[in-house]
């Protein structure tokens, strides 16, 4: 029953799946966020994805995302929400400097897969599934935190 939610004809979103391994050598199945923001659209098309920048510094991006079934939806009428948070990590040049771009997918990526568009009601019970491609060990450590560093969630005049 739970496998027909969201159903779309013609998609299955295993075909999109893809294998990944964790550090400890276990592989499950994950769906990435592109091909979840293709179902959501497919499934509805007039639904959308709102993003919010909670925070964005220098060494911190916190982003929220909340998913509606349609674009006339009130505010408060969410079908789901997630937030995210990355760090800068210069010693990652690939993705370290691109922060936010990362937490907002990531946030992106939560809300769908609380709405159902994830791997959780589609594969066999027995199956490892992932909720995010990276593991502990690839997620830069956060800044230490001095007494002249304020927390992120300090008023913007004490930053």
């Amino acid at each position: 029953m739970a496998n027909e939610l969201n159903k779309v004809e013609g998609f299955n979103p295993l075909d999109y799946a893809r294998q990944i391994t964790d550090a400890n050598g276990n592989t499950s199945l994950y769906l990435d966020v592109q091909y979840r923001k293709m179902w959501f659209r497919l499934a509805n098309p007039n639904g959308k994805i709102v993003k919010k920048i909670c925070n964005f510094d220098g060494n911190l991006a916190v982003i929220e995302a909340k998913v509606y079934l349609d674009k006339n939806d009130s505010e408060e009428n969410f079908v789901s929400n997630a937030f995210a948070q990355r760090f800068a990590d210069p010693s990652n040049m690939e993705y370290g400097s691109r922060y936010l771009e990362s937490a907002e997918t990531a946030a992106v990526g939560r809300a769908l897969a609380d709405a159902g568009y994830g791997l959780q009601f589609c594969a066999e019970p027995d199956m490892l599934l992932a909720d995010s491609p990276q593991t502990f060990s690839q997620m830069p450590s956060p800044p230490t935190m001095n007494s002249t560093t304020p927390p992120y969630n300090a008023p913007k005049n004490q930053r």
